[in-house]
């Protein structure tokens, strides 16, 4: 019986299997283009697509460079095509290509300054709503055309997309901005969006005819709603981020104010909190910086070791930062009229009841609200090296 009954159940195994279907929408791997970096411009009232995808059989060595092509010597290959929607432009895209494209693995999403200037509402529909697309792909915003960014060369790495991606981790803020953070902040109340600007740069190491093309960070795009209203660089893109609390490990240079030279200071610490409360009905705005950092290079012959000259440095970098942040916030409020530091969100948080009131017409209240900036730094170290190298002790000045 035993037998008989191990018989039945392997028989009805092998028949309940002929009804199981089999994985007819399977996709080989070498039937894929994946694509690594995506770049998106207007042309006229269209869109142009431009899209790179690695070759993975031509990345034998590093410094090959490649483009739209066929030669073997390219690791990347990059193509473009133009739609009245986004999608219409994938689908020509798509056309052109003997692979399957798939943007489950896109690194970087760029915009060109004209498109950024009409609105990137489309470019973010069109992400969020196929669920392949990656949200958490870098987005920047790219100064001229974006395809002119997959073309650059890329000395450091195998591709351009590879490329920005580092320094869009490395060389922006401490939380790089993704296509997520961009659709948080268009849905939010009182938060505009703000993403790194690249651009394409020439370098001639060794003469003209060695010049080459890269990529470099170039500011701060700051956004109203979903269109570009400007950019932010030098010490105004710096004072955003210390706003923000996204400065990564920012470098300040201040003049002693004795002597001559100047010093320069790195800040890996850093925190910034926003409050708002309320004065005779407006609000008001307390911004509290902490910068806790160490000397990197002292080429004055300013003494820093002698009485309280560290002190001295430390009251000296606090003015430069607090004045960085108010040349952001003056530009923010008067010249983008602008919240990418989110100064309608933290209404919204902290004094609702307020918020309710003053939603309407936040835009006309938001440029006249006041801000104090209080910026509190601390020094801890000059390094291995106390005194400026190479002048003597007599003519260090205290």
């Amino acid at each position: 019986m035993a037998l008989a009954g191990r018989r039945r159940t392997v028989a009805a195994a092998v028949a309940a299997s002929l009804f199981l279907s089999g994985c007819w929408d399977r996709r080989e791997i070498n039937d894929v283009a994946f694509v690594v970096a995506t770049a998106i411009d207007k042309a006229g009232p269209r869109y142009r697509v431009m899209v790179q995808i690695p070759l993975p059989g031509q990345m034998g060595t590093l410094g090959q460079s490649g483009g739209g092509g066929t030669s073997g010597t390219k690791t990347f290959y990059v193509d473009s095509a133009v739609g009245d929607t986004i999608r219409e432009a994938n689908s020509e895209l798509q056309l052109a290509m003997s692979r399957r494209m798939s943007f489950a693995h896109m690194r970087v999403l760029l915009i060109g300054e004209d498109l950024a200037r009409v609105g990137i509402s489309p470019v973010i529909d069109v992400n969020a709503r196929i669920p392949q697309n990656r949200l958490t792909a870098f987005m920047l915003v790219v100064k001229g055309q974006g395809g002119s960014v997959l073309n650059a060369d890329a000395p450091m790495e195998r591709y351009p997309a590879e490329m920005i991606r580092e320094l869009a981790g490395t060389q922006t803020m401490k939380n790089p901005r993704r296509i997520r953070d961009v659709l948080h902040a268009l849905i939010s109340d009182g938060l505009d969006p703000v993403l790194p600007a690249i651009s394409v740069v020439k370098t001639e190491p060794e003469g003209e005819h060695d010049a080459v093309s890269t990529i470099r960070v170039a500011g701060y795009a700051v956004f109203r709603g979903d269109r570009l209203a400007g950019y932010l660089e030098g010490g105004a893109a710096e004072g955003l981020l210390w706003a923000m609390n996204q400065a990564k490990n920012p470098v300040i240079t201040v003049k002693p104010p004795k002597g001559e030279g100047k010093i320069t200071i790195q800040f890996p610490q850093t925190d910034a909190s926003l409050r708002v409360r309320m004065r005779q009905g407006q609000p008001v705005y307390s911004l509290r910086i902490r910068a806790t950092g160490a000397v990197i290079e002292n080429e004055s012959n300013y003494d820093l070791a002698a009485g309280e000259n560290m002190e001295v440095i430390e009251r000296t970098a606090k003015r430069v930062i607090e004045q960085e942040v108010y040349q952001a916030l003056a530009a923010l409020q008067h010249r983008f009229h602008a919240d990418p530091i989110g100064y309608g969100d933290a209404l919204h948080r902290q004094q609702y009841a307020v918020w309710r009131k003053l939603r309407t017409h936040w835009d006309e209240v938001y440029t006249k609200v006041h801000t104090v900036v209080d910026a509190e730094v601390q020094v801890e170290n000059t390094g291995n090296v106390r005194e400026p190298m190479g002048i003597p002790r007599k003519e260090l000045t205290e």
